[in-house]
């Protein structure tokens, strides 16, 4: 009788000889492999201690230890009756969880020592990027959330919005996935105050430069977009929003000169495409309002040579595989030979992203006063009021304008013409909740808000938190992490137990302690208000709280003081 697969199976297995030392040294081999990467990274947790680069003398995994105590903090400080407190310190456990088994993966020493190692002879023999970063071709790199927005699902098809609709978990809220609401809202809200509305959604790179990215396409071709593209623009022609599309002017730009539109190695655009869509954002600024002439400025402009590589092959951590790029970005100043800045005074504000702070802001790395608000300053012979922020231009620059109106009530008193830049990818991937341009303050009372150059100490626990994003995967090399503390104590008087505060959580792809704090952590910080620092901290990308509306909060700026 034939011998079926399971017995002969049985049967060669069960005579399968292995040799006393071959079995040993299999087990050992095993058991090495388990314990050689948390003995490594206890030992790199115990130097950082002893060199003051981290607080706590227990390595790293220790600090799953706090998990129990996050969760019944929530569990008997909660509101609400048993059941609500029960699922809020679920939520909570959860998403302390989630924050440290993101940080655990993002400071393991022996990760970081196989990706750089490995991470070079995959994208030089195979040609192959990250989770971040496609690699293209003539050494061109292309950011990956870009390229899935063009190929992926239009961003208005319905499937795909009740997806986006429904991708929050216990730990972190939905986005609102629809940009026309939040778009027709905030024009409707600048038009009872008698601001025109402009949007301007840049394309992205391989939207304009697909032939570097695919043999697929021809550089004579024309653009790619997003499926939903042509129906976002229909839809905001329908409703009479003025819309200024670069996309065309870009092309046209690239196919006509043979010059790049785009940066080789990084995600923005070049220092000619931004001073061409400023010239052309001029125009059209000018043809819907008359500027006042007694804001006239004769800004001049001067080209400085500036070298860099770019984010995108910071991203894969190999900056010296790929060529330095030289640009000339176009440096303005006022007749005083004075950086121009922003007045108040201006009729003109923009509201942007980093694809208008790339020439703005030094640490990006390609040089100061060439931004778009300077660029489209100096075309317009006026100053030109600008709110930027790096990451999130769906939502983020809009909450920095809607918090300086509560500050400043008259905020906008000049404002005539106000223009609304993002990156395409956004209309996909961007939280398009709609934000109120004027706050009530009823809820402000527990909250503590400094006057302008106030300073005090305070202790508080950790209540929420933002998460802090992967320095290997993060767009940008520094991050700002948004804290809600609660039961605050001061030596000093404070007018709430409450605080909104930020702080750093990454300086140049490398993560702070800040990146550490945990829900139900006591921390001792000096607070000051935000404004103080805005100025030079507002572009830099940040996580908010929106949880319980907590960024309607007056926000401060915290900084570790010792006990």
């Amino acid at each position: 009788m034939a011998e079926s697969r399971e017995q002969i199976a049985q049967r060669e297995i069960g005579h399968t000889d292995i040799s006393p030392w071959l079995s040993r040294a299999l087990v050992a081999l095993f058991l090495a492999t388990l314990l050689v990467v948390p003995a490594l990274q206890t030992a790199y947790d115990v130097s950082q201690h002893e060199i003051g680069d981290r607080d706590s003398v227990l390595p790293q995994c220790f600090d799953a230890l706090r998990l129990p105590a996050v969760g019944l903090r929530a569990l008997f400080s909660g509101e609400g009756g048993p059941l609500d407190r029960l699922f809020a310190a679920n939520r909570e456990v959860l998403r302390s969880i989630h924050t440290f088994d993101d940080t655990l993966e993002q400071r393991s020493r022996v990760g970081q020592g196989l990706r750089q190692r490995l991470q070079k002879p995959l994208t030089q023999l195979l040609g192959v990027g990250n989770e971040q970063v496609y690699r293209g071709r003539s050494q061109w790199l292309f950011y990956r959330p870009a390229v899935d927005h063009l190929t992926g699902l239009g961003f208005l098809d319905e499937h795909q919005m009740a997806r986006r609709a429904a991708s929050g978990n216990e730990w972190q809220e939905a986005p609102q996935p629809n940009p026309l609401p939040a778009i027709l809202d905030f024009r409707d809200q600048l038009a009872r105050s008698g601001i025109e509305l402009v949007i301007l959604p840049v394309p992205v790179k391989a939207s304009i430069h697909p032939d570097l990215l695919s043999n697929r396409y021809d550089a004579t071709g024309g653009a790619v977009h997003n499926p939903s593209f042509g129906e976002f623009l229909a839809a905001l022609e329908a409703e009479e929003v003025q819309v200024f599309d670069p996309t065309p002017l870009l092309r046209e730009a690239s196919a006509s000169s043979g010059e790049a539109q785009y940066l080789a190695a990084d995600t923005h655009w070049t220092p000619d495409a931004v001073n061409l869509v400023a010239k052309e954002l001029a125009v059209t600024v000018r043809s819907m309002v008359r500027l006042s002439k007694k804001n006239k400025i004769g800004f001049t402009s001067r080209k400085r040579p500036v070298q860099n590589v770019g984010d995108l092959a910071e991203m894969l951590e190999l900056t010296t595989l790929f060529p330095a790029q030289t640009v000339y970005p176009g440096e303005v100043k006022e007749p005083t030979g004075s950086p121009s800045r922003k007045g108040l005074s201006a009729e003109v504000m923009l509201l942007g992203d980093s694809f208008a702070n790339i020439y703005q802001q030094e640490g990006l790395g390609w040089g100061t006063d060439a931004g778009l608000a300077q660029r489209l300053g100096f075309h317009l012979r006026q100053p030109v009021d600008a709110l930027i922020r790096n990451d999130d231009g769906a939502f983020a620059t809009r909450l920095l304008l809607s918090q300086e109106i509560k500050q400043d009530s008259e905020r906008l008193a000049a404002t005539r013409v106000l223009i609304w830049q993002f990156t395409a990818r956004e209309l996909s991937t961007g939280d398009w909740r709609s934000v109120p341009l004027a706050f009530a303050n009823k809820d402000d009372e527990t909250f503590v808000d400094l006057p302008a150059g106030a300073s005090i100490v305070v202790e508080g626990t950790v209540a929420a938190l933002s998460d802090v994003p992967d320095p290997r995967g993060a767009p940008y090399a520094d991050f700002i992490v948004g804290v809600h503390l609660v039961d605050l104590t001061s030596d000093s008087p404070i007018d709430g137990d409450q605080a909104l505060v930020f702080a750093w959580a990454m300086r140049g792809r490398q993560l702070t302690s800040g990146a550490d704090y945990r829900v139900g952590q006591r921390l001792r910080l000096q607070l000051r208000p935000w404004n103080d620092v805005g100025r030079e901290l507002r572009s830099i990308n940040r996580g908010e709280l929106y949880d319980n509306n907590l960024f309607l909060q007056p926000p401060c700026w915290g900084e570790e003081v010792s006990p």
